[in-house]
Parts: C-alpha cells; sequence; structure tokens
C-alpha cells in the first residue's frame, strides 16, 4: 500500500528537487508539481521521519497525507471539509489548522478556508487553537483535488505547512527580501539560542543586520553601499556609520556600519571575537569561501557562520562542492539548505574548528 507525501522544495532547482526525492526515497512516484512543491507516493511508511533525519539540500519539509479526494465546485467548502473531518485526529486536544491552495481558481483565499473548516469542527464540539496546539491538521488543494493529513506537534520539526505565510510578518515589514532569508536560516539551523557579537558582511541595505540586531547580536556591518537609513530611523534603530575599516574592530551596542570592502577588513585588530559571520555577497562561490577564511581570524574557536553560495548556473551541485571544499579544514560543514527565500543559491551553516 503507497501513501502520499507533500513536499516543499526549491523553487528554482527543479531537477535538484526531483533528483534528490529518488535518491532518498527510490521508489517514489511524483504525481503532481508546481513551483515549489511536489506531491509523491511511496511505499515506505516513514519518509517524514527519514527525511528529517538526512537533512537533504532542496527538500525544505515534507507531510505525510493521509485522505484524498476531488473537490465539488459546486460544495466547494463542504467537500474540503469532509475530506478533512474522516482523518481521524483527536476532537479533546487543541489543533491547528493550515491550508495550501495551489492554482487555485475560486475567490476563497486559504485563510477563508482555515476559518471556515476550524468554525466547522468548533461547531462539532473539537477544539481548535491556533496559539498553542497540540495537533496540525493540514490540506493541500492542487487542481481541484483535496489532500489532507495531521500529525502531533511534538516532535514536529516544522509546524507550518507554507513558508511564505509563517513569514509573513517579516515579509510585510522587511527591509529587503534578503531579511527572510536569515530568519529562515535561524529557524532552518536551530540557532535560537545563539546571541553575542555578529559580523555581517555584504550587509547592504540592512535586512539581515536589522534581523540580527533585532535578537540581540551587537552587529558590526560591512558593505560599501547604503543602508535603508530611513527604515532604521523610523524603527528607533540607530546606526553609526564609518567610511573606511578602523584599525580595531569593536562591537557596540549601536549597529556600526563599515562603509568599505570586505577585503579591507584582513588588515584590522580585533577588541573581541565574533559568534557568527554571516556573508551574502554577490560573487562565485569560491570566492565567497575564501573570504570567510579569511575573515576568520575574528571569529571565535566554535563560533558559527551563514553564508549564501551563489549558483550562476542550476547545477548545485558543482557549487555547494567547490564552497565545501574551500572551507575544509577550518570550518566544520553543518547544514546546506536551499531556503523558500533562496533564489539561484544555497545557504551554508558551517562551524568554526581553529
Amino acid at each position: 500500500m503507497t501513501v502520499l507525501y507533500f513536499s516543499v522544495v526549491s523553487r528554482i532547482f527543479g531537477e535538484s528537487n526531483e533528483k534528490e526525492i529518488k535518491k532518498l526515497v527510490p521508489d517514489a512516484r511524483i504525481l503532481k508539481k508546481s513551483v515549489g512543491y511536489l506531491l509523491f507516493e511511496s511505499g515506505d511508511r516513514d519518509v517524514v521521519m527519514r527525511l528529517d533525519k538526512e537533512n537533504p539540500i532542496f527538500i525544505y519539509s515534507t507531510f505525510r497525507m493521509q485522505s484524498h479526494g476531488t473537490i465539488s465546485e459546486a460544495a466547494y467548502l463542504d467537500s474540503i471539509f469532509e475530506n478533512m473531518a474522516g482523518l481521524g485526529f483527536n476532537k479533546e486536544i487543541g489543533a491547528r489548522i493550515e491550508c495550501v491552495d495551489i492554482n487555485s481558481k475560486t475567490f476563497y483565499s486559504a485563510k477563508d478556508i482555515e476559518v471556515n473548516l476550524g468554525s466547522r469542527l468548533e461547531g462539532m464540539g473539537y477544539a481548535v487553537d491556533i496559539v498553542s496546539p497540540k495537533q496540525f491538521i493540514y490540506c493541500v488543494l492542487f487542481d481541484m483535488e483535496c489532500y489532507c493529513g495531521y500529525a502531533d506537534y511534538e516532535g514536529l520539526k516544522k509546524g507550518f505547512i507554507d513558508p511564505d505565510r509563517h513569514y509573513k510578518a517579516i515579509r510585510e515589514s522587511k527591509i529587503s527580501r534578503a531579511e527572510l532569508k536569515i530568519a529562515e536560516a535561524f529557524d532552518e539551523f536551530e540557532l535560537g539560542e545563539l546571541k553575542g557579537n555578529a559580523l555581517d558582511i555584504g550587509a547592504s541595505p540592512g535586512g539581515w543586520t536589522r534581523f540580527l540586531h533585532g535578537i540581540g547580536f551587537k552587529v558590526v556591518a560591512v558593505d560599501p553601499g547604503n543602508f535603508d537609513y530611513e527604515k532604521f530611523k523610523k524603527l528607533g534603530i540607530l546606526v553609526n556609520e564609518v567610511n573606511d575599516a578602523p584599525k580595531v574592530l569593536k562591537f557596540e551596542d549601536q549597529i556600526t556600519h563599515i562603509k568599505c570592502g570586505y577585503d579591507k577588513l584582513y588588515y584590522c585588530g580585533i577588541e573581541e571575537e565574533a559568534d557568527l559571520i554571516v556573508i551574502d555577497i554577490n560573487c562565485a562561490p569560491g570566492e565567497a569561501a575564501d573570504a570567510l577564511l579569511k575573515l576568520s581570524k575574528f571569529l571565535k574557536k566554535g563560533g558559527k557562520a551563514i553564508m549564501t553560495i551563489k549558483c550562476m548556473t542550476r547545477n548545485a551541485d558543482r557549487y555547494i562542492e567547490l564552497a565545501s571544499g574551500t572551507l575544509e579544514g577550518r570550518f566544520r560543514i553543518r547544514g546546506l539548505k536551499a531556503l523558500p527565500s533562496n533564489r539561484r543559491e544555497i545557504t551554508l551553516f558551517a562551524e568554526s574548528i581553529g
């Protein structure tokens, strides 16, 4: 008996998505695909757990689907509810509902559908809890077909099925699109407890800097380009602009923006080591990795690094190998992921080994 699975995958590296699925789930048969999503079936009932353990690069998250049915145009919401209500989830414990609507041709938004389904369940005596749920109920609408599933929140690696909506608050208030990438990286690599000093290379217009400062880091940002100072000012964040590389690098409560190329930092001294270096620069992967190697003199032993690997073509494996090989011996690669907000790039997470 086969099982249905729904995966959130890279929007760019379509061939790599399917190749990775086939490698990790050899009997997988892809049924439907859209930009950023795959629906497949397999005889393996533990695909979700295995993919979480394998930590694939191009597959962001995977959910098991336990019911499937055709959506009726005449009774659109009723047919979706029938599919979801037949799952057999626990009536007594709080549940959150999330819907992903792919290629929708109706006037209902995913949020409209969620509210409707939640209201119906509450009317039948089910516990619905969007603040601290114990269960996660999800449905995917794909070409007038409805696929539903549920899982306990405990042990669930990602408690959401739609990254775009999960990061909506950042998306609406962001300084730049890149800000979403660093937020996703912190979640993906479980860096919520990391604090201290951060060095942001290629920082303009300031999205990564703002994110890091907002979660408590002392940030030195390096980029010859300008920050979006008006947005920083509206947010009440002070930025000290320095027009050239200082003799000594200092991490202070106020953000420091050094307006120079990162290569000028090689000659700086340091007052206090960084706990984190982040690099998002538009250059070849080998050059970015080489910059990280040279700048690692500012990073404490065991310090963390996040770097984007820019892929000039869709042959991502080649660029991953180049960047990883350059860092070998000085850094331990902890993770590689095509995050939902990445375009033609892969996010690398590494740890300094001295």
